[in-house]
């Protein structure tokens, strides 16, 4: 199993080595650029998690680097203007 450094940004490799020594990787991949609830575009999110890998990355002595992981979806409206509009106040 593989994944980017969130450190160097280069790929690396997460050590998985039976019986002995297994990582759980739990990923949630995005699987439309779109979403039909909201007419919206979708975009993978990641998070960081700590595993053991290889090569070691250039800030890392231990093996340990953050591996960024598939964590799901975010979706937004396509037409959305960006900004949010506030409602009148009555002073």
């Amino acid at each position: 199993m593989y994944g980017v450094s969130l450190t160097s940004g280069q790929p690396v490799t997460i050590v998985q080595k039976f019986p002995d020594l297994l990582q759980q990787v739990v990923f949630e991949v995005c699987e439309s650029s779109e979403c039909d609830v909201v007419r919206g575009e979708c975009t993978q999110t990641y998070v960081p998690y700590l595993f053991l890998v290889i090569p070691l990355g250039p800030v890392t002595l231990t093996g340990q680097d953050y591996v960024l992981v598939e964590s799901g979806c975010v979706c937004k409206p396509k037409y959305s203007t960006g900004a949010a509009q506030e409602p009148n106040m009555i002073p």
